[in-house]
């Protein structure tokens, strides 16, 4: 067993189960066969729902179409026209025979739901899959160089769902005569945020017969090399892999997979405020944008969000970009700001939240009065630098006070709310006066009834 080997599978009963795995040869290679086998199976699986658009698509597997068994398609292997001989690579489980391909998500980025692939076993007819397992991961470089693990650990079964594909795997001698290799379509779980980069996803399928599973290679007419795929036999990394060779006319091949899942729709690189005074300054950055229409600038009030504003995006690009906005004359207090980042297509995510702490400037801060004229009510708010004790109260024209509005402790960078009560007043106007232990300030207010 290599180092990496046991690395991402350990020793003990994986080292037993391998050691007793049934011998099988490493591809399926062209040999005589017999005419159709209709092979009663469990069930198909439902078609599977994918989660997310298609994201890439490996290659194509048909280059026959309606032609096989049942009218099925076929994937044919050319093997009079051009000597090619490999029907499919050795792809097991039980003796950890993985298949690799590369593939490259460009800016910004995707998130992957799900991957599919596609396996038959030999003597696996049209009916129900054969299939049970897929163990997966994904590296940042070719198997054969010993690469870093970007997901998944090619250990665990990922797959949710197995089904007959509607497609044959044949040699041009057996076309439209045999279906004993009928392909399965495996689709698997796959959860993971991949930045812009080539990557090589691997796997491994399992099955119920004994022969198999094998990995169809990428079939197009008259082409011999369809691929840079790698085959590791009994190992994942590292000298065990090596170029997946057609044994025929010893070129390389390519097997065929799909990605799907999201463009990721905005590289947000950074998002912080500054505070000035009792304006807030948002500032973020992106650094590539898909379809972004701009953004709308949030803040929380309780538990609902109001929005403040909204910034235009840059549609489409793979440049940085910088974003400004300034909220104004917040009220003292702690403030939690986000991003709605949204889509031509009114799609939208969120990005944040951000805590701001609006502080009391210099003694104290005072509001206007509001409404101001007034009936019967108005109010104010107050906050104060350092905790003290404070009274408000009314005076009328004669300089008599009519009423005690507050009295008591106001803490620091705490907003008070005082209510002018007008009920039981003549109209006309009036002078507030705010009284602390460290400041004095007043407002005039009027009264109209």
């Amino acid at each position: 067993m290599t180092k990496s080997l046991q690395l991402l599978f350990g020793t003990g009963a994986l080292t037993l189960a391998l050691l007793f795995a049934p011998a099988q040869a490493q591809n399926d290679i062209v040999a005589p066969e017999t005419g159709p086998v209709a092979v009663e199976l469990s069930p198909p699986v439902d078609n599977p729902v994918l989660r997310g658009g298609l994201l890439y698509d490996n290659g194509p597997l048909v280059n026959s179409v309606g032609t096989g068994v049942g009218g099925q398609d076929e994937s044919v292997l050319q093997s009079v026209t051009l000597g090619m001989n490999t029907l499919g690579f050795g792809n097991q489980v039980v003796n950890q025979n993985f298949m690799a391909d590369d593939f490259t998500v460009p800016a910004p980025g995707w998130d992957i739901n799900e991957v599919v692939t596609w396996a038959y076993q030999t003597n696996g007819g049209p009916g129900g899959s054969t299939m049970t397992q897929v163990h997966m991961c994904i590296w940042d470089g070719p198997p054969s160089t010993s690469p870093n693990l970007v997901w998944g650990d090619c250990a665990t079964n990922v797959m949710n769902s197995t089904v007959f594909s509607n497609i044959l795997r044949v040699s041009e001698t057996t076309t439209g005569t045999t279906d004993n290799r009928s392909i399965y379509t495996q689709t698997s779980d796959v959860v993971v945020s991949l930045a812009p980069g080539t990557y090589w996803l691997m796997w491994a399928t399992d099955g119920t017969l004994a022969s198999g599973p094998w990995a169809p290679p990428i079939t197009i007419t008259g082409e011999t090399t369809t691929g840079n795929a790698e085959q590791c036999l009994a190992g994942t990394t590292g000298g065990v892999c090596g170029p997946a060779l057609d044994s025929g006319t010893a070129t390389q091949q390519g097997v065929p997979f799909q990605l799907y899942g999201s463009v990721v729709p905005v590289e947000l690189l950074s998002f912080d405020a500054t505070v000035s005074g009792q304006d807030v300054i948002l500032n973020w950055a992106t650094s590539s944008e898909t379809n972004n229409a701009g953004f709308e600038v949030q803040v929380q009030q309780g538990e609902s969000w109001v929005a403040l504003g909204f910034v235009e995006g840059h549609g489409t690009t793979t440049e940085a970009q910088t974003y400004s906005f300034t909220a104004s004359d917040m009220a003292v207090g702690i403030h939690t700001f986000r991003l709605k980042q949204i889509d031509y297509d009114g799609a939208f995510e969120y990005h944040g939240n951000i805590e701001v702490s609006i502080e009391t400037p210099g003694t104290h801060l005072l509001s206007n009065a509001y409404p101001n004229p007034f009936n019967p009510q108005s109010q104010f708010t107050l906050s104060v630098a350092q905790e003290q004790l404070v009274t408000a109260e009314l005076y009328n024209t004669l300089g008599q006070r009519v009423a005690t509005l507050f009295n008591g402790t106001v803490e620091a960078n705490q907003v008070q709310n005082v209510v002018i009560d007008g009920a039981g007043l003549a109209s006309g106007m009036y002078v507030v006066r705010i009284t602390g232990e460290r400041f004095a300030d007043a407002l005039r207010v009027t009264l109209l009834k």
